[in-house]
């Protein structure tokens, strides 16, 4: 099912069973507002969860490719990382930069997706536990593809 986001400013196909969190859970789960997600949506049991961080970094199209090496050699330094793929991609006119990891002592698969929206970084995260990520990936794919950033 299609969704807007952030003021009619970005719309992804998100799963029907995905509900969005109230802000004070929000609040509550992340404390910290600087890298506090404006939107989280989770299945019902909250097994796979979508959070939505709009990040004050500057960011332009064109410099997608650079974060992402970069957001990769930070990640690069944690040792309880499985690698399972990164790219670029132009998905409905927009480049979208992309890391794809199970976190190994979590047990946690993880999607990370980055565009740009208004000069500034626009950071997504698919998080599942990592026995779901199979029967997700589909899941998660559409949602990556249907990103529309107006």
């Amino acid at each position: 099912m299609a969704r807007a986001f952030l003021n009619n400013k970005l719309q992804l196909l998100v799963p029907k069973t995905f509900m969005e969190q109230s802000q004070e859970s929000i609040a509550e789960k992340y404390p910290d507002p600087n890298s506090r997600p404006s939107v989280v949506l989770s299945d019902k049991e909250e097994f796979s969860t979508l959070k939505i961080i709009e990040m004050s970094q500057k960011l332009r199209d064109n410099e997608v490719a650079r974060y992402k090496g970069f957001h990769m050699s930070n990640m690069k330094k944690e040792s309880n990382l499985e690698w399972l793929g990164d790219g670029i991609k132009t998905i409905n006119g927009k480049t979208v930069g992309f890391i794809k990891v199970i976190y190994t002592d979590r047990n946690t698969f993880g999607y990370f997706f980055f565009t740009s929206m208004d000069g500034k970084l626009l950071f997504l995260m698919f998080n599942c536990v990592d026995k779901l990520w199979p029967a997700l990936e589909e899941t998660a794919e559409k949602i990556v593809n249907s990103l529309k950033v107006k």
